[in-house]
């Protein structure tokens, strides 16, 4: 289990306070930013009793515990700062749900496994497909809905092969009580939702959700798009800087990675423009056009990667939580926020989990490594006397030419002769440790098993059906516990 969590709480409280007392001292430039973040959070509900906005988000997939632990750090520095939980669903990106579990097949639990056996590391059996189309434009058909609930009958029923009774016995409950939900969805988002539901009830947590596109359909939204557009040159000489600037830091070549440049030459924006749910890149030319769709209701204007997180900190929360990919990002944008807003954003922090699944008690999953025992077995092909015991003559007699070649070796002398005796005492030896040698492959049939184990149960990309999530909670009690209520919201 690996759980990554922020340990130094103190220069937390202190990154959070100072944010809050520069908004109080109005410093966030220009000062319609100020005016317009109140109103987006007061016009979703929130007021100034609610204390500070603790704010996550992800695409709508179905959670792994890396993702849900961004949902359970969130709720735990709520309760630290006496503020408020948000998960933002990010409905604004292209269709990706997919659902994985493990399965095992073909195996002999004799004693090794056939070297003919097959366990794959993931079997897929409900996937939506990937495509420009994006989420908060597609429906839950009842085809879609069909092939989740048997993937939940399959994942359900091959619970046995793999995992130990008491977590197949929570697997089986918690997919059961997923595919009821299931049965009532009427959005693509639901899955994800419902599945996020029922980790935060048995956890005890509580987060608001709020869709990205109600988001991006506030005034102060388009306030910020257009705030950006309207310095174009400025932003897309800063933000391509700040990329060229990180790829050479971290010695990266691809200059698709971590993010592509905005194109100069075309006026590129750091915005979509969507229409009929298909999203297309935005440019300078194209902008005053696609905001009047937009103001009109006719048209989207969605933000890309980094401006999405640059809006959510500028205007939506006070502190924002990343997973480890989001986190590359927000390392980018630092100097865009100080030198492009002149303001100061939310502070951000990442957060992430893996979790190994509990596997049955009759699956080996130690073993010695395929390469020590590959080493093995090639030393018992070419020094075999060496796996005898120190007490047999063979043993002594190997010993004994290793000395005479290394100082027939010192000497310059020739060692043919030597290596002749090594090729008879090979021979020998070899006589006595045919039963050590069938050992030994029985022993790398049983390492490539296990090696496949390990690939599943430490696995860390299957949904939640599968782990026990306690780890998650016990990780983050330390900073719930620890209560500041000096701090309070803007």
């Amino acid at each position: 289990m690996s759980v990554s969590i922020p340990t130094n709480l103190e220069d937390l409280d202190r990154r959070v306070q100072n944010r809050l007392e520069k908004c109080r001292a109005g410093i966030l430039c220009p000062d319609t930013l100020k005016e317009q973040a109140l109103q987006l959070r007061q016009n979703l509900g929130w007021t100034r009793d609610c204390g500070l906005l603790i704010a996550a988000g992800h695409q709508p997939v179905l959670y792994h515990p890396g993702l849900l632990m961004k949902d359970v750090l969130a709720y735990a520095l709520a309760k630290r700062y006496n503020g408020v939980a948000y998960n933002i669903v990010l409905d604004t990106d292209e269709v990706d749900l997919e659902f994985s579990f493990p399965a095992l097949m073909d195996l002999d639990y004799s004693n090794t496994v056939r070297g003919t056996s097959t366990w794959p590391v993931q079997k897929r059996t409900f996937r939506y497909g990937n495509s420009r189309r994006i989420v908060g434009s597609l429906e839950f058909t009842e085809k879609d809905r069909a092939g989740l609930l048997q993937a939940c009958d399959e994942a359900a029923r091959g619970l046995h092969l793999v995992l130990n009774p008491a977590s197949r016995r929570n697997a089986r409950e918690m997919l059961k009580e997923f595919g009821r939900s299931i049965e009532s969805a009427k959005s693509i988002l639901d899955p994800s939702t419902e599945l996020r539901r029922l980790a935060h009830e048995r956890m005890g947590i509580t987060i608001r959700d709020v869709c990205a596109s109600d988001l991006f359909d506030s005034e102060a939204f388009l306030y910020f798009a257009s705030f950006i557009a309207e310095r174009s040159d400025k932003f897309r000489a800063r933000y391509n800087l700040e990329l060229a600037r990180y790829r050479k830091e971290r010695k990266i070549k691809n200059l698709a990675q971590p993010l592509p440049d905005l194109d100069e030459a075309s006026g590129e924006l750091p915005f979509w423009y969507i229409e009929n749910g298909i999203r297309e890149p935005l440019l300078d030319q194209g902008f005053e056009e696609a905001l009047e769709a937009a103001r009109a209701g006719e048209g989207k204007i969605y933000p890309r990667v980094i401006t999405t997180s640059l809006f959510f900190r500028l205007f939506f929360c006070d502190l924002f939580i990343h997973g480890t990919g989001g986190g590359r990002y927000d390392r980018i944008s630092e100097n865009l926020i100080s030198d492009f807003f002149q303001c100061d954003a939310a502070p951000f922090l990442v957060a992430t989990a893996s979790l190994s699944m509990e596997p049955r008690a009759d699956l080996p999953v130690e073993s010695r490594t395929i390469s020590e025992v590959e080493l093995d077995l090639r030393e018992i092909r070419f020094d075999p006397a060496q796996f005898l015991s120190s007490e047999c003559t063979l043993r002594a007699e190997r010993d004994e030419l290793i000395k005479k070649w290394q100082q027939a070796a010192r000497a310059g002398q020739d060692r043919s002769s030597l290596h002749l005796e090594f090729l008879k005492l090979r021979r020998k030896a070899g006589l006595y440790l045919k039963g050590k040698k069938k050992e030994l492959q029985k022993e790398l049939h049983r390492a490539h098993y296990v090696e496949k184990a390990r690939k599943i149960y430490g696995d860390r990309s299957y949904p939640l059906f599968f782990y026990d999530l306690e780890p998650l909670t016990s990780a983050a009690k330390s900073i719930e516990l620890v209560r500041q209520p000096e701090i309070v919201g803007r």
